[in-house]
């Protein structure tokens, strides 16, 4: 029997061989006969921020607010060192049954624009989903968003329910800080 390759991703906390933090490795299992790529809990997080951070990569081409976003971390190593010491870093939510870790969040504290040790923080999927919103050129505060359709305003939730992103618009309004308002006060 030829023992084939399956590749399975999990999220594991992380390593440090020679010296060098570990985004992936491969183990094999002889249980099973397949070669199985684990993936460290930091590994997970920069690939996820380096794929935002591509100005060629799906992300931006799916979603606008990633437009010219950059990561001000040095490399792996530092992201690494940076992460472990933060409030958040091991701690993690259940979803759909299943434990996530918490995210790593840029617009808390920052612009939305930058990945960077002094604007980064960990936080729970749903506060982090909370805070997303397609704020376009980013003159627009927190869950305020513009239609073009109606040339109007928008402040909106979003959470997450079962695993889905569940939008609900709170006021459309042809002041930006209207909107915000009705945002802060009902978020």
């Amino acid at each position: 029997m030829i023992k084939r390759k399956r590749y399975k991703f999990r999220c594991l906390h992380d390593q440090k061989i020679n010296g060098d933090w570990k985004q992936t490795w491969s183990i094999y299992s002889e249980e099973t006969g397949y070669h199985e790529t684990m993936i460290s809990l930091s590994g997970y997080r920069w690939r996820c921020m380096t794929s935002r951070c591509n100005p060629s990569g799906s992300n931006a081409s799916k979603h606008r607010t990633y437009i010219g976003v950059t990561n001000n971390f040095v490399d792996f190593n530092q992201f690494v060192e940076w992460s472990m010491g933060e409030f958040g870093y091991d701690l993690t939510e259940m979803i759909n049954g299943k434990p996530r870790p918490w995210q790593l969040d840029k617009d808390l504290l920052g612009n939305g624009k930058l990945y960077s040790e002094d604007i980064c923080v960990f936080l729970p999927n749903e506060i982090n989903t909370a805070l997303q919103t397609d704020r376009g050129n980013n003159k627009l505060p927190p869950g305020v968003s513009y239609k073009s359709s109606n040339k109007k305003y928008v402040a909106q939730l979003s959470k997450n329910i079962d695993g889905k992103r569940v939008s609900r618009h709170l006021v459309i309004h042809s002041d930006p800080e209207v909107c915000f308002n009705y945002y802060k006060v009902l978020s």
